[in-house]
């Protein structure tokens, strides 16, 4: 997981199930958004310490995504 340097209440995570989660952990219903774009595990995720919601996500399926929090990845 990681933290967002611009909003102290939001982390992201990546999982073995081969998604990339955002969440705020200061509400009720904490998931706010899911991303599904890699084929196989998700092993690294971070948030730009320059661009509020920039993030990037990579995989075992050798892809590296990068995009704007609530775009889709693979628009990107």
């Amino acid at each position: 997981i990681k933290f967002s340097p611009h909003r102290r209440n939001l982390l992201v995570s990546c999982s073995y199930d081969m998604t990339v989660c955002l969440w705020d952990f200061m509400v009720e219903d904490a998931l706010v958004g899911r991303y599904d774009h890699h084929t196989e595990f998700a092993v690294g995720v971070d948030l730009s310490v320059l661009v509020d919601g920039l993030m990037a996500s990579t995989g075992w399926d050798e892809l590296v995504y990068v995009w704007q929090q609530g775009m889709d990845p693979r628009a990107a």
